[in-house]
């Protein structure tokens, strides 16, 4: 039998177990089909699945948009070795 750690209504971990142990350690009998990530309701005494992630954000710059930005942060760079001289 399988067995979720639950904290904070978030799965952080699986165990097989027996269910003897798996009382004294208070982790809850969970379904086939859900893993660390999903969510357990205590209420409801229900498990859910995690919201998906959304996929990570590719930015594709130019080689001029990348000179710009440098010279931006080299200009930035600039002005605050000029404060810090400044003090």
């Amino acid at each position: 039998m399988i067995y979720a750690r639950v904290e904070n209504g978030i799965v952080t971990n699986t165990v097989r177990s027996d269910p003897g142990f798996a009382a004294r350690a208070g982790l809850i009998e969970m379904p086939n089909g859900f893993e660390i990530g999903d969510r357990y309701d205590s209420a409801q005494r229900k498990f859910t699945k995690a919201p998906p992630v959304p996929p990570p954000v590719v930015l594709e710059l130019t080689k001029g948009q990348l000179t710009a930005r440098l010279l931006q942060m080299e200009n930035e760079l600039n002005a605050l070795k000029a404060q810090v001289a400044a003090l």
